[in-house]
């Protein structure tokens, strides 16, 4: 498994754990390709999409412990540092705005590229 795939596959699981109990209708989320789609992100109110986020970082920052070689997720830790929940969130929300082309994509690939393409800057 490609190290990138590994990390979305990690972040995947993680955020399992983070949003298991975020679905606004209180019925149960099944799991295909992710747990989010954009427009069940867009529905969730503040502090939720702030958990969903911070639970995506939390998962590629520990993917080295399943493996990832830490050198693939050294550019995020650099970048997050001293980042708040809201200010990711606010990324994640812009890319979001920004890219309506990539909505049928799930919403952690989003996440993951709305978060390198804010830290290759």
């Amino acid at each position: 498994m490609k190290a990138s795939t590994a990390i979305v596959f990690i972040a995947s699981c993680v955020l399992h754990v983070t949003c298991a109990h975020a679905s606004p209708s209180g019925k149960p989320i099944e799991i295909k390709d992710g747990f989010l789609t954009v427009e069940s992100y867009r529905q969730l109110s503040a502090p939720t999409k702030r958990g969903y986020v911070m639970g995506f970082v939390d998962a590629m920052l520990v993917s080295p412990v399943f493996g990832t070689p830490k050198r693939e997720v050294v550019w995020l830790d650099r970048c997050v540092v001293g980042m708040s929940d809201m200010q990711l969130v606010a990324i994640v929300d812009k890319w979001l705005a920004d890219n309506p082309s990539q909505w049928h994509y799930q919403m952690h690939f989003l996440v993951y590229s709305a978060i390198k393409q804010a830290c290759q800057h």
